[in-house]
């Protein structure tokens, strides 16, 4: 795990996508309609890269994934350099999994 040197181009490369997500996907499973109209009403803000904290990169599977924190959510979004999602999966040896962007952003969103 590598806590040096901060890194926002994996964020700021998929913060568009994630927009698109949110503002056309009707629901997310666990999301509930009310927080996610504030959300889209503040998405600019909600989204904005200052929003999040840099928690630090690692290594899995040969994938290097740059860990986000959403400071309000306190929720995480990980991402590798070439746009892909990551979820951590608690069980077992503490692992992550590929995940697809509808997945991510509405773990993101719980």
């Amino acid at each position: 795990m590598n806590f040096d040197n901060p890194s926002w181009d994996s964020l700021i490369r998929v913060l568009p996508a994630i927009k698109q997500q949110i503002s056309t996907v009707e629901v997310f499973p666990g999301v509930s309609l009310a927080f996610l109209t504030e959300v889209r009403a503040t998405m600019g803000r909600f989204l904005a890269p200052g929003a999040f904290m840099w928690m630090g990169k690692c290594s899995y599977n040969g994938a290097e994934i740059d860990l986000y924190k959403h400071k309000d959510r306190r929720s995480y979004l990980n991402v590798t350099a070439d746009g892909k999602f990551y979820t951590y999966v608690a069980e077992g040896d503490g692992s992550y999994k590929e995940v697809a962007i509808i997945d991510a952003v509405g773990r993101f969103l719980k």
